[in-house]
């Protein structure tokens, strides 16, 4: 609350006795206390609005970041593909050099 809340304090029992408070009094603190609550309370809400905004850019950030990892995924899914077709390849030449070598002696 930044420090920006009234608080105000019941008087204790013993200096009630014998002393008449007036109705206004009471009101005018009652008045108070109730004006301090509604301050709290909007600061409150303010608070849960900017967690809600706060919660909103994370669910976003998040997403991002899944979306992120799933195309890194499929990207290196290709990428594996790639190799293991040029090891195929790979082989096939050794095996045709090999071949040529063999058919040269």
């Amino acid at each position: 609350m930044h420090g920006s809340a009234q608080v105000i304090p019941f008087r204790p029992r013993q200096a009630l006795q014998g002393k008449v408070t007036s109705t206004a009094d009471g009101q005018a603190r009652l008045a108070r206390a109730l004006a301090s609550l509604d301050t709290a309370l909007a600061e409150q809400q303010a608070a849960m609005d900017s967690f809600r905004l706060a919660l909103g850019d994370l669910d976003r950030a998040v997403s991002g970041l899944e979306a992120g990892l799933v195309r890194y995924g499929d990207e290196l899914s290709c990428l594996n593909h790639d190799i293991d077709r040029l090891g195929i390849e790979a082989r096939a030449l050794e095996a045709w050099a090999d071949e040529a070598i063999a058919r040269g002696r």
